[in-house]
């Protein structure tokens, strides 16, 4: 059971880089993600360097991948987290590669129901990993606990831009401004970022948030003050609850 969950694992995460490879360069239909992403323009989508965190997060899911081969057909140790995750991992990139069709063919719609499903697919894995557990290896902090708090990191900020462009195609305004909309959301995933750095440890998640919210500030440095303060702000209060977390680990160590 391990050994074939760990082949489909590495398949799926292969198969899922080179189409996320084509559809960026190639795209479909004559149109890629960044001028799709252009095209339905909101508030929260981040400075365009942003998006290079992909290339990060698939090195990453790769490099996963080879610890599971290693683990599992030459250790045969420390295998058992394979099991704990069952198929939740393929699940999440099954529907990353499906947000990229529904997205490219400008179903944005479904593209949101598609990545809340990829969301709770990697969120399931966070869980059932116990990606929070500081007593795991350095070895499986390397090569687990941190491609999946990046992948989830940065998914968990992808569809709240998900959301924003799906609520500007829909010409969405209600009891509010589009501005407030977007400081609201930017507040939700500031939360959700605080919640998984101090509760659940997963310093990665909280870096990956940072990262957004700078790029989402470099983007209206010029434009919109109050979204530029707001993401800056919120970057700065990640930013201290991950040193607040490191100091408490150093004493508890």
């Amino acid at each position: 059971m391990k050994k074939q969950l760990v082949i489909i694992n590495t398949i799926i995460t292969i198969i899922i880089v080179i189409w996320n490879g084509i559809a960026g360069s190639r795209g479909v239909n004559g149109k890629t993600v960044g001028e799709l992403s252009d095209e339905y323009n909101n508030l929260i989508t981040p400075d365009g360097y942003a998006f290079s965190i992909w290339g990060i997060i698939f090195i990453a899911l790769l490099l996963f991948c080879g610890y599971q081969v290693k683990k599992v057909f030459l250790d045969q140790r420390e295998d058992e987290f394979v099991l704990h995750m069952g198929y939740w991992y393929s699940l999440a990139n099954v529907m990353n590669g499906l947000w990229l069709v529904f997205w490219l063919n400008e179903y944005i719609g479904l593209s949101v129901v598609v990545m809340t499903i990829l969301l709770i697919s990697l969120l399931m894995v966070v869980i059932r990993l116990g990606i929070f557990d500081k007593d795991k290896s350095m070895g499986h902090k390397a090569f687990v606990h941190w491609p999946i708090g990046i992948y989830t990191g940065w998914i968990s900020i992808a569809i709240i831009a998900n959301v924003a462009s799906y609520l500007t195609k829909i010409d969405f305004a209600f009891l509010m401004s589009e501005e407030y909309w977007a400081i609201s959301l930017i507040v939700i995933a500031t939360l959700i970022n605080l919640y998984m750095v101090l509760k659940r440890g997963v310093i990665s998640y909280g870096l990956v948030g940072i990262w957004a919210l700078v790029a989402i500030s470099v983007r209206h440095n010029s434009g919109m003050d109050s979204l530029y303060y707001t993401s800056l702000i919120t970057a700065g209060i990640i930013g201290l609850a991950i040193l607040l977390k490191f100091v408490r680990s150093m004493r508890a160590a």
